[in-house]
């Protein structure tokens, strides 16, 4: 098994995922032309498989170049992983700012799908209780850019109605898109432009 499939190893973990729904929304549509569309499915792509040039991909891929000196471009310290950047103290404000907005986000779309009149205090409440805010457990949010959703997600939405095929994959195509969007713009991008501060 290749060493980044490791945390799937996990059975606990794989029982936390619906699959057959996660595969589903990996399938690309050959007929969708959007070149941003293809840019996120590849980006999404590289961090299913932990290629994205982060310094510790650098450093293997080009040792000759990143050193070991190269750590996380925000707080300088820690290696930069994928992961890290969830767990950065340099950016945690970001990534509170993202949980907030993504929680916001999942009520109004659940509101605008849903055929039951909604108490909006009580979706609120039920979506704060999702496990996946919990980052660094095992099964967190941040799954959902791989295009793997939780259960409990799932079941949520259901809860609210939203069942049929197609509605439940345009909704949770959202969901995963703007998890996607919201990590590329607010995190990978500023990672970036400090990435070739230090290459100068």
């Amino acid at each position: 098994m290749l060493h980044r499939n490791k945390v799937y190893r996990q059975s606990n973990l794989l029982r936390l995922i619906d699959w057959k729904i996660s595969l589903k929304l990996n399938n690309i549509n050959q007929y969708d032309t959007l070149f941003e569309d293809h840019y996120l499915q590849l980006f999404r792509i590289k961090i299913c498989c932990n290629e994205l040039p982060t310094c510790v991909n650098l450093k293997k891929r080009k040792p000759d170049l990143y050193d070991e000196d190269w750590r996380c471009n925000f707080c300088k310290i820690e290696e930069e992983t994928f992961n890290h950047f969830w767990k950065c103290s340099k950016i945690q404000n970001v990534v509170q700012d993202i949980l907030k907005r993504l929680k916001i986000f999942l009520a109004k779309i659940i509101q605008k799908y849903s055929r039951d009149n909604i108490d909006t205090q009580e979706l609120k409440g039920k979506i704060n209780e999702l496990g996946m805010w919990d980052i660094g457990c095992l099964y967190d949010f941040t799954f959902l850019m791989k295009n793997q959703v939780s259960c409990q997600l799932i079941e949520l939405l259901k809860c609210y109605k939203i069942t049929e095929e197609k509605l439940l994959y345009k909704v949770l195509k959202q969901i995963t898109g703007r998890v996607l969007l919201e990590f590329k713009v607010l995190i990978w991008e500023p990672r970036n432009e400090l990435q070739i501060k230090e290459e100068k």
